[in-house]
């Protein structure tokens, strides 16, 4: 489930330790005035809202932060996009990435223990904004650069927002009983509350990127239902099967 996340007000006065200001992330107008943003390719999906936690040990990625380093505190973000052919780390063959993606705004950088390459960094983060990858570049760091459109939410009839959003929160409650996990409902709601309750469940790739980029809110809250139906039915079907039916091959003699 997911972790609670420090508030806007608290501050890591710890030694080697940045922190940044990032209350209001959901609406940088600053951000979204940038045609570009510098890439941050991953194999998986990051929404908004959600917490990131990156190991950056990459000389292209090193250069990164030495470049947003050089930038005002509330434009130090890059994208996240999901990598659809390819690999993170290590290959120069540049992959085949997905079509939306999520401004992850750094929330705090910290010294890690040395790597192959030298210095390396703990990142902290967290998704706020989407956007449409438009092209595609390499910046002198090696790193990749993209020509990015601001994504924004369609306007929503209340009534229409409101149905949905019961019908979402139904649907979590139900798959929480199927996983026999504590029950517990996020706090947000409307249009936030589909990105708050896929941030605590592990679903596909495919799946994640399908509510990234749905910009009707009652759409998305309806997705997440049906999505979460669909694994209460999983789940429940395992829990019920026999334990010799469940059992997919010969146990490890190691």
């Amino acid at each position: 489930m997911s972790t609670p996340r420090r508030g806007c007000d608290e501050e890591d006065r710890s030694p080697g330790h940045s922190r940044i200001d990032t209350c209001g992330v959901a609406t940088a107008p600053t951000l979204r005035g940038m045609p570009e943003l510098p890439l941050f390719p991953l194999g998986s999906v990051l929404l908004p809202g959600a917490p990131l936690a990156l190991r950056v040990f990459e000389p292209r990625y090193l250069a990164l932060l030495h470049d947003l380093g050089d930038r005002p505190p509330q434009e130090r973000a890059f994208g996240v996009v999901a990598i659809r052919r390819g690999h993170e780390v290590g290959t120069r063959v540049q992959p085949v990435l997905a079509t939306h993606g999520t401004a992850a705004r750094i929330t705090e950088i910290s010294p890690g223990p040395p790597g192959p390459a030298g210095a390396t960094f703990h990142v902290t983060a967290v998704g706020g904004d989407r956007f449409v990858l438009e092209s595609l570049r390499t910046a002198e760091g090696g790193y990749y650069v993209g020509e990015v459109t601001w994504l924004q939410d369609l306007p929503a009839d209340p009534d229409s927002l409101a149905r949905a959003e019961e019908d979402t929160r139904e649907a979590y409650r139900d798959f929480l009983l199927s996983v026999g996990a504590p029950p517990g409902m996020p706090d947000l709601e409307g249009e936030r509350l589909a990105y708050e309750i896929m941030n605590t469940v592990a679903l596909p790739l495919t799946d994640r990127q399908q509510v990234l980029a749905e910009n009707d809110p009652v759409v998305r809250l309806s997705l997440v239902a049906r999505l979460l139906r669909r694994e209460a039915v999983l789940f429940g079907g395992l829990r019920l099967m026999p334990a010799e039916t469940r059992s997919f091959g010969v146990p490890s003699q190691n």
